[in-house]
């Protein structure tokens, strides 16, 4: 699939100066996507230990390169085509890209003994993505993920950890301040500001880090389509809806995050997208 570069996303590569070196992340996906979805953080822990896949130099290639192979893949052309499988012999560091981190991954969910089974995050992201897709574009059980090609992911702080947890963190807290509380923070540039659907799915992290989602996002409260509670865990969508001076309507869902929630909330996610984008006639595919 051919990647596509909006003006917004060039300009991002072409002048973003940064102030603070590797909370500059941008993140992966299709960057003329029109659904942007803001994690907590990567997953990924310092003390990563060495295998055939995951090398100690993961959080160097995935985060503190990011920006530069984005620059790379524009430069250069590369599309999804051009990604070698992460299950290959190649060094990591040749076969990662944010266009499709981690390709070759399918569609099973962590109980498959398949080596080639998703993350509970990737694997959420596509049976999110499929409810948005026509039939013959949704991806069935072991076959190759394609959510990557119909949205763009990021995160709200670079201080990478294994598992976000409920408690302060200041180093999270410095990233975010960063990247999104900064005027100058790249969360706040119009690449990221400007997305047609945006989702939010940091979960507790809005009270824990004092995010201002009308103040940083410009978007004002709606309402609350969806709240049940599954366990210990209250499954919410809270949405927000601004209109540019151009007159352009854009949506922001503040969710839990998407990793081991439930079908029904997932659902009513897409649900609430799908709404939106056929009364504004917006095209994801």
């Amino acid at each position: 699939m051919k990647v596509e570069y909006p003006p917004r996303f060039k300009e991002l590569l072409d002048n973003y100066q940064s102030n603070y070196p590797y909370d500059d992340f941008i993140g992966c996906g299709n960057p003329n996507a029109k659904i942007l979805i803001i994690g907590k953080e990567n997953g990924i822990d310092f003390n990563d230990h060495v295998s055939r896949y995951r090398p100690t130099k993961k959080l160097q290639i995935e985060i503190k390169e990011n920006f530069g192979r984005w620059i790379d893949n524009m430069e250069n052309d590369k599309t999804r085509d051009d990604v070698e499988s992460w299950f290959s012999d190649t060094d990591f560091s040749k076969k990662y890209n944010p266009i499709a981190p981690y390709n070759g991954q399918k569609f099973r969910g962590q109980a498959s003994k398949d080596i080639h089974k998703t993350n509970s995050t990737y694997f959420a992201y596509q049976k999110f993505i499929n409810h948005l897709l026509p039939t013959e574009l949704q991806v069935g059980d072991g076959k190759l993920l394609n959510f990557y090609d119909y949205c763009f992911f990021t995160e709200l702080s670079c201080n990478c950890k294994p598992m976000s947890g409920a408690d302060y963190d200041p180093k999270t807290a410095e990233s975010i301040k960063n990247r999104l509380f900064d005027k100058n923070g790249i969360l706040r540039k119009p690449f990221f500001q400007e997305f047609p659907i945006i989702i939010l799915a940091c979960y507790h992290y809005y009270d824990l880090y004092h995010i201002e989602i009308e103040k940083y996002f410009n978007q004002k409260f709606i309402d609350t389509p969806y709240d049940e509670k599954r366990g210990n865990i209250s499954e919410y969508i809270h949405r927000h809806i601004s209109v540019s001076k151009d007159n352009k309507y854009r949506l922001l869902l503040h969710t839990n995050h998407f990793c081991m929630r439930s079908d029904d909330f997932i659902k009513n996610v897409a649900d609430v997208c799908k709404e939106f984008i056929v009364q504004h006639n917006i095209k994801i595919y």
